[in-house]
């Protein structure tokens, strides 16, 4: 299988709270992962990776949130954001050692470090939770009901009617454009157009559900009804499809048409971790002077528009790497200020007590983004790909092209020069353009939804409650 790597951008908010499963759930999921031989498992394996990783991730920016006011908030995500900069430097190397030495390591270290790092935070949320119980701060909560009752009352909380409904939708719908170009029949085939057809139903099934029927929608009405959390999950939304567009098969992209390793091809990649977080403490000392945030979101869509423009040019064979360094330094500039500026956009629009649920939307929607984006890019991939082998590899190497497509290893085993790893190098630029203009095409839109954002100010908000920032 050809490599196929995360857009390497700052992580959104998603919807899962702080509770101590999500910390087990990685640890063994972790170790699960580095035995399993079958893909279905492995299937079941990252879902459960998701869902404990972004728990992590949303439980710290709630914290984050929760305690910072108004005017610091950007500042404070820019301090939770800081170790990003470690990938950058540790990334690339320590890939590098444990595919040398045996990758299972990898992840068993990640199992034993894991709860190493999350058990002190944990005890300490719960310490602090009895406390605000002795002080009467926190009520306690005691209800008797029936296993049948408990059964019917957390279906309901959790809408969990909505949320088959959602997944089942988008999974059909989204998994068709990822098939497609691996069909015999192409977009004729059948089965592709029933996936389609029914995923399209299902997904509006879920939206009159959650209008009409729900006594707990999953999206509540009055949290889409702010000019500026629709316009900013907009943003969002757009944002993470068009990074997912352009993003995959970067590094395999890096191996192939520019001859690094796999170590450089991290350390190109991290660039925009270490750009990005150095530079959202500047973005946070921004809005605390000025008082504003949209300003600065104006500011970056052009920046991250111009980084997505010149990789167009510049992500073909015969240029220098340099090039791509600048396009991912630029690229860090903007990803910074979007995803802070995103998390202090809604969280400044409502109440404190809604935080968590603004946060949860905002994951929940770049979630549904980045199933869009990798829907796209596999689908330009697996239908540009093996039709420029076919077309650009020598004729006596053109009977091979499926081994050359299906893995990395022997497209980089071809010299640097030959016929073959040039029509490699062809193959992979045009169907690495071909992503950067989709991913471009949906980044355009952002200039639209940062308009319609709401010029909140910031300077001056009363916080309630104690906070650190």
């Amino acid at each position: 299988m050809l490599e196929k790597v995360t857009p390497s951008t700052t992580e959104v908010p998603t919807a899962t709270g702080p509770q101590d499963p999500t910390s087990e759930q990685q640890n063994g999921v972790r170790i699960a992962e580095a035995v399993t031989k079958s893909w279905s498992k492995n299937t079941l394996i990252q879902a459960f990776i998701t869902v404990g990783l972004t728990g992590l991730i949303f439980s710290l920016d709630v914290l984050t949130a929760d305690t910072s006011t108004a005017q610091d908030r950007a500042l404070a995500f820019a301090f939770t954001s800081s170790p990003y900069i470690i990938m950058a430097f540790a990334g690339a190397p320590l890939s590098a050692s444990f595919n040398e030495v045996n990758w299972r390591w990898a992840y068993g270290t990640i199992a034993i470090l894991l709860p190493v790092v999350t058990v002190p935070l944990i005890i300490i949320w719960e310490l602090a939770k009895r406390k605000a119980q002795e002080t009467e701060t926190l009520a306690p909560v005691h209800e008797e009901r029936s296993l049948a009752e408990s059964i019917h009352y957390y279906i309901i909380e959790f809408d969990i009617i909505g949320i088959l409904l959602l997944i089942a939708g988008f999974s059909l719908f989204l998994l068709a454009f990822a098939l497609a170009g691996s069909q015999p029949q192409k977009w004729h085939s059948t089965h592709i157009i029933c996936m389609i057809v029914i995923g399209g139903v299902t997904i509006i099934a879920f939206a009159a559900y959650e209008r009409f029927f729900a006594s707990k929608p999953l999206v509540p009405y009055n949290l889409l009804i702010s000019r500026t959390v629709t316009f900013t999950c907009l943003l969002n939304l757009t944002y993470v499809i068009a990074a997912d567009c352009w993003a995959s098969y970067f590094t395999s992209f890096l191996q192939v048409v520019y001859h690094v390793s796999l170590t450089e091809a991290g350390y190109v990649v991290a660039i925009s971790n270490l750009i990005s977080p150095l530079w959202l403490v500047g973005v946070g000392f921004l809005v605390r002077w000025t008082g504003r945030f949209k300003w600065l979101l104006l500011c970056a869509i052009p920046v991250y528009l111009l980084a997505i423009g010149l990789m167009i040019y510049f992500r073909s064979p015969g240029h220098s790497i340099g090039y791509i360094c600048l396009c991912e330094v630029l690229i860090g500039l903007g990803t910074g200020t979007i995803i802070a500026l995103e998390q202090t956009a809604v969280t400044t629009a409502s109440e404190h007590n809604d935080y968590a649920s603004m946060l949860a939307l905002l994951g929940w929607v770049g979630s549904i983004g980045g199933a869009i984006g990798n829907s796209i890019s596999g689908a330009i991939w697996t239908n540009t790909l093996p039709q420029k082998l076919r077309e650009y590899l020598p004729d006596e190497m053109k009977s091979q092209w499926k081994e050359i497509n299906d893995s990395l290893y022997v497209q980089l085993s071809y010299e640097v020069g030959s016929p073959t790893r040039v029509a490699i190098e062809k193959a992979y630029a045009v169907s690495q353009r071909n992503m950067l203009i989709a991913g471009i095409s949906f980044m355009a839109l952002t200039i639209v939804w940062v308009v319609g954002i709401k010029d909140v100010r910031v300077k001056g908000r009363d916080d309630k409650g104690r906070v650190l920032f």
